[in-house]
């Protein structure tokens, strides 16, 4: 007699197999060659029982966050992969070792792609290093250094220049080097700043400026003010190859792995985001980070031919 385990697998063998095809359902559907026939042959499908039925529900819920949206996200970031570049007649000049030199000039989009980092050095001698997935736009004039952070998380070694302050924009806030360097990483909630070394002065966040020294970080844009001061080694690991996670929701935690993994991760219950995750982990290995919130948490991760979703 087979024991219940066997049986739990069986069936989310089964619930699986019926996802796919849903997924396969939708496609086919929404493909401009699908006939009449096609969309009553689905709609029979899904009265075939009340698990069709769900897995139709979910394939077209995932088909319209993923859909022509998602094409669409996935057409700009293979363009960023090719183009490092855009806007910026002066452009980029590539130096040996993955670095790049801006002109003086220059008012460009960089970004680097899912899983690529990259080291840039700027006009005045600053150097950025950008983790995955980012976004950013630097614009230097004879009376600021500004670079407009708008996607994805970078390392900033300030060049020193006292007629020109150095000032990182975020859509939360304002951070200026005051001789320095400094991690700032976009959250889905926050923005996370981290001092390596010197001090920044923070703006535009709901509890006033303030001042971060060398080892403390902070949560900028938060609706009750200042987070408590955090972990700088944690918030910078990936400099090193790591992802440290230190009592994390599993929302910012999935957000985070997004920068690795090419086809999206989804939680399929807004109530799993509040879920915390601690641990330390290979850079190039999120699939591992998967494995382990699976064997850790209340949760099950399913992959599905073009996204992961956790429930």
């Amino acid at each position: 007699m087979a024991d219940e385990g066997d049986s739990d697998d069986g069936e989310e063998s089964r619930l699986l197999a019926l996802s796919d095809e849903a997924i396969a359902w939708v496609i086919a559907l929404r493909s401009g060659n699908a006939t009449l026939a096609d969309h009553e042959a689905f709609a029979l499908w899904r009265l075939q029982s009340p698990d069709h039925e769900r897995a139709a529900g979910e394939a077209e819920r995932l088909w319209g966050l993923l859909g022509p949206a998602g094409n669409a996200e996935r057409r700009e970031r293979r363009r960023f992969s090719r183009r490092a570049v855009l806007g910026g007649a002066a452009g980029l000049v590539v130096v040996a070792g993955g670095l790049y030199r801006m002109a003086p000039d220059a008012r460009a989009t960089i970004a680097t792609a899912i899983a690529e980092r990259r080291v840039l050095e700027l006009s005045d001698g600053s150097a950025v290093e950008m983790n995955a997935a980012t976004r950013l736009r630097p614009s230097f004039s004879p009376t600021l250094r500004l670079v407009r952070l708008d996607a994805g998380q970078a390392t900033f070694r300030v060049a020193k220049d006292a007629r020109r302050p150095f000032v990182v924009e975020t859509p939360r806030g304002r951070i200026q080097a005051i001789g320095t360097i400094f991690d700032v990483n976009l959250g889905t909630l926050a923005d996370t700043v981290s001092v390596v070394e010197g001090r920044v002065r923070v703006e535009g966040d709901p509890s006033g400026p303030f001042e971060l020294a060398s080892g403390q970080g902070a949560r900028i844009g938060m609706p009750l003010g200042i987070a408590a001061l955090l972990d700088v080694e944690a918030e910078t690991a990936w400099r090193r190859g790591r992802l440290r996670f230190e009592e994390r929701p599993l929302g910012e935690v999935v957000a985070e792995l997004g920068r690795y993994r090419s086809e999206p991760i989804l939680l399929l219950d807004p109530t799993l985001e509040r879920l915390t995750v601690t641990g330390s982990f290979r850079l190039d290995d999120p699939e591992g980070v998967l494995s382990a919130i699976e064997a850790t948490l209340p949760v099950r991760v399913y992959r599905l031919p073009f996204v992961t979703l956790i429930r």
